[in-house]
């Protein structure tokens, strides 16, 4: 049977407090057990005094007893066909879990918070060994201990990302394609997920697509946007493949202008050069010089890269490890939006000087050498 209590009921909850409501959540808004207690005691005023349904209301205790979060026991990870299933048995009275997990070997930990006793690793490839551990959560400042490590080897069943994938931006979206699998292969749809990369934590929406690509609607004009699509068959979603970044609302980008290098030391320069509002992204291309390798420029990987905005146009990348030095390469950047690409920028090359600088080596107190002022990269 259910009571619906009145808004007076409400009210009372909201000022049961006074001056400590917050006492009684145990994040600012959901009810820790002193706030259940609280709850509880304003229905049963509504109860006596409107309803006439008993005689006094609920007392609350002096002491609020600490809500148990023992460990949580029975953590299995096993492989499941859209890759690993971890379960364990419920911990009554835990408003959630926390759970961890990680491929073997590898330094961090990705942190999910579920609301029940599973939890599916559906992305990962397969032989991925993956470690996980549990806890049970009683609010933000109650928590159980992490269970011991369990882990499962990824044996999936699914099918990868459909191949050449194609973006291009709409004025209100963006148009993607790709090459469908055959019918025999059993795929229930493809998922493409975007998320809005100028939006920082922008959850991934999902559009499930039939046939061999769609039209995404309802984007932000102007915001960058990341694409990628999953194979869904019987056995679940596959390992995502990214298409090209789009610019939402624009075309193809212009060739980038105003490169510069930027020698940081032997090996490791930044380049600078204008960016274009048009452009999701951008390419970076080396050209070695001096043997025959050099007439094949290569992309290469960055450490990072700034797109560049209204308030800061410059865009930049830093290229580490260019051996044997910076001055072996020739240097240039091209544009693209979805797969609208611009042509490559004008070669550049490093000039032929390191920065100023102070350098000051001193050993035992008895050799003091200083290097200063512009050094020829000859020499180096």
């Amino acid at each position: 049977m259910f009571f619906f209590a009145p808004t007076s009921a409400a009210d009372r909850y909201l000022t049961a407090g006074g001056e400590h409501v917050s006492d009684a959540a145990y994040d600012g808004l959901h009810p820790n057990a002193l706030g259940e207690y609280q709850l509880a005691q304003a229905f049963s005023r509504t109860l006596v005094a409107d309803f006439r349904m008993g005689r006094t209301e609920l007392a609350i205790p002096t002491t609020i007893p600490r809500r148990p979060t023992p460990s949580p026991t029975n953590v299995k990870a096993t492989p499941a066909p859209n890759g690993i299933l971890v379960t364990w048995d419920v911990v009554y009275g835990a408003f959630q879990y926390e759970i961890r997990e990680r491929i073997a070997g590898s330094g961090g930990w990705l942190f999910k918070c579920p609301s029940s006793n599973r939890h599916d690793t559906d992305i990962c490839l397969k032989g991925q060994r993956w470690e996980y551990q549990v806890r049970a959560s009683g609010g933000d400042t109650i928590k159980s201990p992490w269970s011991p490590i369990v882990s499962a080897v990824a044996d999936p069943k699914t099918l990868p990302a459909p191949p050449r994938i194609n973006t291009h931006a709409t004025a209100d979206g963006l148009r993607i394609s790709w090459e469908p699998y055959a019918v025999e292969d059993g795929v229930d749809r493809y998922g493409v997920l975007t998320w809005d990369a100028d939006i920082p934590g922008a959850y991934p929406s999902v559009v499930g697509i039939n046939g061999s690509g769609g039209e995404i609607r309802g984007l932000i004009r102007g915001h960058r946007y990341g694409v990628s699509v999953r194979t869904w068959t019987a056995a679940g979603g596959g390992y995502p493949g990214g298409g090209n970044s789009v610019m939402v609302g624009y075309g193809r980008p212009s060739v980038p202008q105003g490169l510069e290098v930027i020698v940081l030391d032997r090996t490791t320069v930044e380049l600078r050069w204008r960016a274009d509002p048009a452009a999701a992204g951008y390419r970076i291309w080396v050209l070695r010089t001096g043997d025959i390798l050099g007439h094949f420029p290569r992309q290469v990987a960055y450490n990072y890269i700034e797109h560049g905005s209204a308030a800061h146009p410059a865009a930049r990348a830093l290229l580490k490890d260019l051996n044997p030095s910076v001055w072996s390469y020739k240097y240039s950047v091209s544009a693209y939006n979805g797969d609208d690409r611009s042509k490559r920028a004008e070669w550049v090359v490093a000039p032929s000087s390191l920065p100023n600088s102070d350098v000051i080596i001193t050993e035992a107190d008895s050799l003091h050498i200083t290097l200063a002022g512009p050094r020829d990269a000859s020499s180096h």
